[in-house]
């Protein structure tokens, strides 16, 4: 995805969250749709099969369909008010949708007692507020200190307590603290191992028959992605690669957390996964989660060694609020952001 093929934004369009049926159209669908008017590929050079994977992060979840349809509708969404027509890619990517709430929903020790049909109203409500924005005007920062429901308090604490705990050697505590499932996931090899199996399911049989795949990972989510490639690259080091991988709001830039990943206690020649082609990081000011928000610089020797072609670190304000207070790891705001967007639109343009 070179500076060339950027797309640029068509005019922006009006679209409709409220509804919990959109999906993305899957290539059954192509059968029936409008011709786009594009030429389609010589039949001697056929197109690699695209693939568009996504895996949730850590917290009280909606049920699996449920959850699924969210993200389709976040990602139609905002790729819909950026790109227009473009729109009509979509129909040539297989989506796979990989869940794992059911084996986390019982972690956290007081479970907030959830109404679930408020529940997803709201965060369908919250996607209709955040796909009407406009996406050159009303992303950005000033808007987004105004935000209402937003409070710093948060990120100011973790600005002073992420500091202290790596110094006092308290940082796993930290962990324990914002995200109970990644501290099981780092202290339970089973556990561990159940999560990476729902991803390894979808993923190994995509890379094994060469699609071209793109993998979009939230939060913990990011840090089983990681994972599960490293130990594909170990099992199959000559396999083909993940086209790219985009985390968002992930927890990787953490020292804590990089200790305990696949391979980081391997010699320097086995300790990263090899079967990343690009990554980006999409971390928002202000999430909890991803304090340390830069991964480049962390995961650097993998560009020194050409084990990836490209890391980059996205910088972006989220959005999102859920029950009308500033949500900055939502993962809809991360899913909807006009940048997360834009690298999918690329991925599907090439």
């Amino acid at each position: 995805m070179s500076e060339e093929q950027h797309i640029e934004p068509e005019t922006t369009t009006q679209v409709d969250a409220a509804q919990p049926v959109d999906h993305l159209e899957s290539p059954s669908d192509a059968a029936d749709a409008t011709h786009t008017g594009e030429s389609a590929p010589p039949a001697s050079l056929p197109a690699r099969k695209r693939r568009l994977i996504l895996i949730h992060g850590h917290g009280r979840k909606p049920l699996a369909g449920e959850l699924e349809n969210l993200w389709r509708s976040a990602l139609r969404q905002g790729l819909t008010r950026d790109y227009g027509r473009k729109f009509a890619r979509l129909r040539d990517a297989q989506v796979s949708f990989v869940y794992y709430g059911d084996l986390t929903q019982d972690i956290r020790q007081r479970p907030m007692r959830l109404d679930e049909e408020l529940d997803l109203a709201d965060r369908y409500a919250g996607l209709a507020e955040l796909s009407r924005r406009d996406a050159k005007k009303l992303f950005r920062s000033h808007h987004y200190f105004r935000l209402k429901g937003r409070s710093a308090l948060g990120r100011i604490a973790l600005d002073v307590l992420a500091p202290l705990a790596r110094t006092v050697g308290a940082d796993e505590a930290l962990i324990a603290r914002y995200s109970p499932e990644l501290a099981r996931y780092r202290a339970d090899p089973e556990f561990a191992e159940s999560l990476r199996a729902r991803l390894r399911e979808e993923l190994e049989p995509a890379l094994a028959a060469g699609e071209d795949v793109i993998l979009v990972a939230h939060c913990l989510g990011s840090v089983i992605a990681y994972d599960v490639l490293w130990e594909i690259c170990q099992e199959k080091p000559s396999g083909r690669k993940l086209s790219c991988l985009v985390t968002l709001g992930s927890p990787l830039a953490a020292d804590a957390v990089r200790r305990g990943l696949c391979g980081a206690e391997e010699s320097f020649e086995r300790r990263y996964p090899t079967n990343i082609a690009a990554w980006f990081n999409v971390a928002a000011q202000d999430d909890y989660v991803c304090y340390d928000q830069t991964v480049e610089n962390d995961f650097a020797p993998m560009l020194q060694r050409r084990l990836i072609s490209r890391i980059e670190d996205i910088g972006i304000f989220n959005f999102a609020r859920r029950y009308g207070r500033s949500n900055p790891h939502n993962d809809v705001g991360y899913l909807v952001h006009p940048k997360t967007v834009a690298v999918l639109a690329q991925w599907y343009d090439r």
